[in-house]
């Protein structure tokens, strides 16, 4: 799929709500006191994106005004006033996005470079394995490669999006020689490639040195993002949120009711106005001083369907319903 191009909006679908909450076109429910709303000083748009597609939409500042849009997806470019559903990576001046096309037989991926207003979609390069691209940073597309002709994986690849060349930047230490990387879970951001699995390891993808940041358990943290300075924020499950500022030293962050939403990657985006990110509560929160983030908004979220015993990626193959996941499209604009 590319570019999803920009149609009619659906207004008699479009719902209305002020941060206080959702209520029947043009009504207000109040949230119960103890999810209590901080004020901005600042005029912008935030476009909030969703995992199914169609329960994401805009809220508008300082009044904190949610609107949904039918049309509402993973990534949100206002330039083209356009969504787009099949890729979760940027580039970093936000004028093109990655689009991975997994092929089964024989197992490979190509990864394509999609040009935002124009549509235009270039094949740069092809992956002898399964993988996924991560981030595309200032040197590069990050991918992640299961394994391959570069040997046993999960390995970093650093593709140039222009020419299509490309790095083994991360090799996977071999058995015995160093920890195990990206098993369970990868991360770029903050100038290094983060292995997520517990414990949560940095690797320099320039050197391949690798430093073990935090030795927290699988299952005990999330990687949210990074900070407007590049450090890392980590959620973890007793609820408290750090800062990473060093190999086993971090600072507290005040962010009472703060939860990821589960099954969700790093998704806080930083613009000028600080280190956006959404809560498994669809409630929308902004980090813009040291110490403290604090809640800005709600967004309403529709009734979750009926529990099921398989797990959520499994409901994702089989077409099956989930709980809708939101996250921050885009920056503040």
């Amino acid at each position: 799929m590319g570019v999803l191009h920009t149609m009619p909006r659906v207004v008699a679908c479009c719902i209305t709500s002020s941060i206080l909450g959702l209520g029947a076109c043009g009504g207000v429910t109040r949230h119960p006191a103890t999810q209590s709303i901080d004020t901005v000083d600042f005029a912008c748009r935030l476009a909030v994106g969703s995992v199914p597609a169609g329960f994401g939409g805009f809220l508008s500042f300082p009044g904190g005004q949610f609107t949904s849009d039918p049309r509402s997806s993973r990534l949100y470019f206002s330039g083209p006033d356009t969504w787009v559903a099949d890729s979760g990576v940027v580039s970093p001046d936000r004028l093109a996005y990655v689009r991975d096309d997994q092929i089964k037989v024989p197992q490979s991926t190509k990864i394509h470079v999609v040009d935002v207003v124009t549509g235009r979609d270039r094949a740069v390069w092809t992956e002898d394995a399964g993988g996924g691209s991560l981030s595309w940073q200032a040197d590069g597309i990050y991918f992640l490669s299961v394994g391959g002709a570069d040997g046993p994986g999960p390995n970093i690849w650093v593709i140039d999006p222009a020419t299509g060349t490309q790095r083994l930047a991360v090799r996977q230490p071999a058995f015995g020689s160093g920890p195990e990387l990206f098993k369970a879970g990868a991360a770029v951001g903050g100038g290094a490639v983060w292995s997520t699995a517990g414990p949560l390891i940095r690797v320099n993808p320039v050197s391949g040195k690798s430093d073990t940041w935090a030795d927290y358990q699988h299952g005990a943290f999330d990687v949210i993002g990074w900070d407007t300075s590049g450090q890392t924020l980590v959620a973890l499950s007793g609820g408290s949120l750090v800062r990473l500022v060093g190999p086993n030293r971090s600072e507290a962050i005040q962010a009472d009711g703060f939860r990821p939403p589960l099954g969700t990657p790093t998704g806080a985006i930083s613009d000028k106005h600080g280190t956006w990110a959404v809560a498994a509560d669809g409630s929308i929160w902004l980090l813009n001083t040291p110490t403290r983030m604090k809640r800005v908004a709600q967004v309403p979220l529709p009734t979750p369907p009926a529990p099921s015993p398989m797990p959520s990626g499994l409901l994702d193959d089989m077409g099956g319903s989930q709980v809708p996941r939101l996250l921050v499209a885009g920056p503040c604009v």
